[in-house]
């Protein structure tokens, strides 16, 4: 593809192996990084690629009056994104009608419960972690089932060794320590990390309730996609979808 095809340029040709590039210097310091939506709307080049994330509550405000998602809510777009865009492969749907039959007759409860490098982001994630095992305990003694989302190796064991066959959860890639589990993970892992990720959002949203982190990106689709209202959802931290995405605009 020709260079002037492709934005922004770190993403042409031998640019894209290029060592010196200065990947992250965001644009109003002269740089290619930290691209907020707004620089990758309305482009003239064939292929645009975005490499920071940013949320779809950044481009509501540009959503122009004559596309079919003017005026709609959040909720609203990313469910319709949703339905539109997200076509699980064949083994993923196989994960999740595994996990589904397990959980067929019973009354579920839905929990997503952040390690690793979540130590690091966020100071009071210890405290809000406190909060899961008097919830997951109560949900039990109503004779829930509960679905377990979470990266972490030490979580994982500790639950299945208290509440044991109530505990459901994929047998997934886990870390014990304060670093993300994609982070140096080869092509094959994160290839299986995405399938897991994608199977515990898509089981999750079938439970009767969910209880979960809104600092973390599986909580917050969750949070999205499924239906009902407080009392059949809540978040110990906001949704972080449902704000701009500031750091992209600082330095």
């Amino acid at each position: 593809m020709p260079a002037e095809d492709v934005f922004p340029s770190k993403w042409q040709g031998q640019n894209v192996i290029g060592k010196h590039l200065e990947r992250r210097k965001p644009p109003h310091l002269g740089g290619e990084g930290k691209l907020g939506a707004i620089w990758l709307l309305n482009r003239p080049e064939r292929l645009v690629v975005s490499d920071f994330f940013f949320g779809v509550y950044d481009l509501l405000p540009w959503i122009p009056v004559d596309h079919e998602f003017y005026g709609l809510s959040i909720d609203a777009v990313i469910q319709t994104l949703t339905d539109r865009y997200l076509a699980p492969s064949w083994r993923i749907r196989d994960m999740i009608n595994e996990q589904l039959k397990n959980l067929a007759g019973k009354e579920t409860l839905a929990v997503h419960i952040r390690g690793s490098d979540k130590v690091v982001e966020i100071s009071q994630l210890d405290e809000v972690n406190r909060h899961y095992d008097s919830i997951i305990q109560q949900a039990i003694d109503k004779n829930y089932s509960v679905w377990l989302m979470t990266d972490s190796e030490d979580i994982s064991k500790t639950l299945l060794q208290k509440y044991g066959p109530a505990i459901h959860c994929l047998d997934a890639l886990r870390t014990g320590a304060e670093v993300g589990i994609h982070v140096g993970a080869d092509a094959r892992d994160r290839q299986r990390l995405g399938e897991e990720v994608v199977t515990d959002v898509l089981v999750a949203v079938t439970c009767d309730r969910f209880v979960g982190n809104g600092a973390s990106n599986p909580s917050c689709f969750v949070d999205f996609l499924i239906e009902g209202d407080e009392t059949h959802k809540h978040l110990f931290l906001p949704n972080q979808n449902r704000r701009r995405f500031l750091n992209l605009y600082r330095d």
